[in-house]
């Protein structure tokens, strides 16, 4: 029996006091790295392109009640032609068209353009109508640049199902 307490005084552990000053200061001490960690992230620029998107505002032209978007031409000789009108407050400096069309999608990003507050842009796109298929609508999403830098504004995009067709 003489050696079983002699083991048992031999073993030693944490207090649960000390135990909990311990986790405490560990705790103090992640949370401060974390705190500090923070700090050195740039939220300007995301609050600013938030802010700067929602002054955005991009319409389809339109003339007697119909959007002014048309395609024609077969084949691989198709295109598509639109004007498209910045009726918001913050200059597009760029333009993503997404086509739909009955096979695939097309995706065309018109870098380097200016539409000024209050201007209309009339463009004409190539478009393959073997590869795409029929066109089922089209959408126009608008990039601005803030700092120099490129931002696309998703949620400002507008869709035109109406369609029509040169002969």
């Amino acid at each position: 029996m003489g050696y079983m307490n002699l083991i048992k005084k031999q073993k030693r552990g944490l207090s649960p006091l000390i135990a909990t000053i311990l986790l405490i200061a560990f705790a103090v001490a992640l949370g401060a790295f974390v705190m500090s960690w923070g700090k050195t992230a740039d939220i300007t620029n995301e609050f600013e392109s938030t802010q700067k998107c929602a002054e955005t505002s991009l319409k389809v032209g339109i003339i007697n009640n119909m959007p002014q978007i048309y395609y024609g031409g077969e084949g691989n000789n198709g295109f598509v032609e639109f004007t498209i009108e910045n009726d918001g407050n913050q200059e597009i400096k760029g333009l993503i068209v997404w086509v739909v069309g009955e096979r695939e999608t097309m995706i065309s990003e018109i870098e380097k353009l200016q539409i000024k507050v209050g201007y209309p842009l009339t463009k004409k796109l190539s478009y393959n109508f073997n590869k795409y298929g029929e066109i089922k609508k089209v959408n126009f999403i608008p990039k601005i640049t803030i700092n120099e830098e490129m931002i696309t504004c998703a949620k400002k995009s507008v869709e035109e199902e109406r369609i029509t067709k040169l002969d």
